[in-house]
């Protein structure tokens, strides 16, 4: 007699070896197993629906057959692990446009950094409780996690444990539920150039050295500060994407990465896989802003309409010129291509542009995301000083 132990079992569906009389032999011992394992009544409702409970939950059907395989379904869902349902369940997200490919990369790296050989590992998908996930999460903060990291470990939990078919712990409730506080989380691993925006001062010098080196890479850095684009929107830029005569720009594609074997795979996403729809929109263009176009317009390859103003370059290359060269040249602080966009959010705050605007501009569905996490105070210690000397 086959049971769910056998490999043979398991792996039915690579059987293809076996002629078809074995391999339906095959099929018809497995389902015989399951619908036996299954102890529960099998009875029909007043609006002539098969009915049984599974798990403590009433399964329905509107004939004997689909009942049936539900049971069969439900009893080998108690084999699979956290792996398995994992990647079902992101294949089927990847599918439906739910996630893209770069999230989908991430919740691999999140899964073997903390879940693989852990406790939840150790136990089906189906027989994970909350007290289990609990102890889990307690651990992650007991070793040193990030809050960042700890809130995409929750998600990935999720993934498994609440929008699979194969539980129903929330695993956000839990989190909730611990009652987390900031100091809980490990800070050692919070980049230093988080908070760094450019100063004045900073500003000038970096528009200097732009039209000292006449460099693309540099002019879009340039470009980045006095338009607020994102580092992943630029390099996708397409000459089309600027309009002059309304002095308009749109972004409409993103480029997205991901690694497969180590190796980094650059794409490109026009849909939603921003984070908010507003990303991809439309900005006002500066003067200043239009006479930075023009000057990498002058050192671009980009002729027809639809080509790339900074063709052949990925957003590695650029980051690769801001550490390496710019900060060096300057003698400027650590920072990454970022900063550039939160600096532009600064810089139309402290000009005291209207919050409408600069909500549009930014491309944030809400002010309150440039408010909390762009917008950085740019007066150095001195300044600050002066100010408060000046108070009576």
């Amino acid at each position: 007699m086959l049971n769910k132990s056998d490999n043979v079992y398991l792996n039915i569906d690579n059987l293809i070896q076996f002629d078809e009389a074995l391999r339906s032999a095959v099929i018809t011992a497995m389902k015989n197993k399951y619908l036996e394992m299954h102890t529960g009544s099998i009875w029909i409702d007043s609006k002539n629906l098969y009915c049984t409970k599974l798990g403590g939950k009433k399964k329905t059907s509107t004939t004997k057959e689909g009942l049936e395989k539900k049971i069969v379904e439900y009893y080998k869902s108690l084999a699979l692990s956290f792996y398995e349902v994992m990647i079902n369940q992101l294949q089927t997200n990847l599918q439906t446009k739910s996630i893209d490919i770069g999230t989908y990369d991430r919740y691999l790296v999140d899964y073997n950094r903390f879940v693989k050989n852990s406790t939840l590992e150790k136990v089906s998908v189906c027989e994970a409780t909350e007290t289990l996930i609990k102890s889990f999460l307690e651990k992650q903060i007991s070793n040193g996690i990030s809050r960042k990291n700890f809130n995409n470990l929750v998600s990935l939990l999720n993934v498994v444990y609440f929008y699979s078919d194969f539980n129903n712990i929330n695993v956000s409730n839990i989190k909730k539920k611990m009652n987390l506080k900031p100091k809980q989380f490990d800070k050692s691993n919070k980049r230093e150039t988080t908070d760094i925006v450019w100063t004045d001062e900073e500003q000038q010098k970096l528009l200097a050295y732009a039209e000292q080196c006449n460099d693309i890479k540099i002019l879009g850095m340039v470009f980045m500060l006095q338009t607020g684009l994102a580092i992943s929107e630029l390099v996708q830029l397409h000459k089309e994407d600027i309009n002059l005569e309304d002095r308009e720009l749109t972004v409409k594609r993103i480029e997205k990465k991901y690694k497969i074997d180590g190796k980094t795979i650059y794409t490109v996403s026009e849909e939603n896989s921003a984070k908010t729809e507003a990303r991809l929109g439309t900005v006002y263009l500066s003067q200043k802003a239009i006479e930075t176009y023009n000057k990498i317009l002058k050192l671009s390859t980009a002729h027809k309409p639809d080509d790339l103003l900074f063709n052949g370059y990925h957003s590695y290359d650029f980051d690769t010129t801001l550490r390496r060269k710019v900060l060096k040249d300057l003698k400027l602080s650590k920072r990454g291509l970022h900063s550039f966009r939160k600096t532009y959010g600064t810089n139309l705050i402290d000009a005291k542009v209207p919050l409408s605007i600069v909500q549009k501009q930014m491309r944030h569905a809400d002010i309150q995301t440039t408010l909390k996490f762009y917008y950085k105070r740019k007066s150095k210690k001195e300044d600050t000083l002066n100010l408060l000397d000046k108070i009576a």
